[in-house]
């Protein structure tokens, strides 16, 4: 069971996904949600190194995790 953490600013037309030491920026365009930073926070605490192209599967995970979130909303 994955414990998810939202920072939700759709109004500023983006939100911050946390899951298991991850953190994800989400851009909304549309009804699209755009993924463009994935950080490894275990390990960049600092979030200097941008990991979204490396792990786009990761990315995947969280954002459908986003989406179930916003279902049950």
């Amino acid at each position: 069971n994955n414990r998810v953490l939202v920072a939700d600013g759709q109004w500023l037309g983006n939100s911050v996904v946390r899951m298991d030491g991850w953190k994800l920026f989400i851009k909304f365009e549309g009804d699209d949600l755009i993924p463009y930073e994935l950080y490894n926070t275990k390990v960049d605490p600092e979030e200097s190194n941008n990991l979204l192209f490396s792990n786009l599967d990761k990315a995947k995970l969280i954002l459908d995790e986003y989406r179930k979130i916003q279902v049950l909303d």
